[in-house]
Parts: C-alpha cells; structure tokens; sequence
C-alpha cells in the first residue's frame, strides 16, 4: 500500500516535472570555463581571455574566476575594450567607457545577479598605473594604488 494517494503522487510528478522544464539546461555553448588572466610588465596591463593559447610577451598570472563561454539564462556579456593609446585592456558588463576605447568583443558571459556557489567579479583601478585588475578574490591585488571600483557581475570562485 502506498503511502501517497495517487492524486499526491500526481501532483508531486507535476511540480517535479515543472520545475526540471523551468531549469535553465547548459549546452556545449554555455560551458562554464576558466577566466585566464595575464599580464604584460611593459605597459602593466593585465588581460583576461577563456582562450588556452599564451598572448606573447604577457605573463600568466592564473584563473580569475570561473564564467560562461556563451549565453545562457540570467547571464550578460563581459565585454573586452582595448586603449591603443596606452595599450592596456578594460573590461565591463555595462557602459562602454568611450574614447579612446575599441571594443574587441564579448570575452564571456557572467551573473547579473547572485547565485548559489558564486562570488561578484570584483573590478580593482590602479591610480599610479592606470590598469584594471579583475578577480573573483575580494583582496586588493599585489602592490600599492588600488582602489576597489565595484564589480561587473557573479562568477564561480577559482
């Protein structure tokens, strides 16, 4: 004899049912992959790419955080903005910061809001340099001049 009546089980299937349907499925084009992060000592610009391959001349420093590869449900593009002038990169899920910025494209895809097992992607300027610094690490980065600019999305933690 069952516990549940069948009319119980029915609308237990349902719920079960629905909510499977409501989840948001992850295709290969919506992997969660590494948010590499290198740095280039020559002009202090640190660069951030899910790419595998090593940019020349930068030094790699190691994963930033954890992001989405492409769309997916509640996710917006991060996106990759180049300064030919001082050849250093900035990155962002809002306002382009114009002139002289390029925008080089969407870099990966992040949270706009909190989610279970993920941490902001903090956005760290440094005032002697002029560098962006990102990480899913709440601590200032190495060295001195760094002034917390919020941050540009939710990431796994790496």
């Amino acid at each position: 004899m069952s516990v549940l009546s069948s009319r119980c089980r029915l609308r237990l299937f349902s719920v079960l049912l629905a909510s499977m349907l409501m989840a948001p499925a992850l295709t290969s084009a919506q992997s969660i992959v590494a948010l590499r992060h290198w740095f280039y000592p020559g002009n202090n610009d640190n660069f951030y790419t899910t790419d595998t391959g090593t940019p020349a001349l930068y030094e790699w420093r190691g994963i930033a955080a954890y992001v989405y590869d492409g769309p997916a449900a509640g996710t917006v593009p991060l996106v990759q903005y180049y300064d030919p002038v001082s050849g250093r990169h900035f990155y962002t899920t809002g306002t382009a910061p114009g002139s002289p910025w390029i925008n080089e494209g969407t870099v990966c895809y992040v949270l706009a809001a909190p989610a279970a097992g993920t941490v902001p992607l903090y956005r760290w300027f440094n005032t002697s340099t002029g560098s962006h610094y990102y990480s899913s690490d709440s601590t200032p980065p190495y060295g001195g001049g760094w002034v917390y600019e919020g941050h540009e999305g939710y990431v796994y933690p790496s």
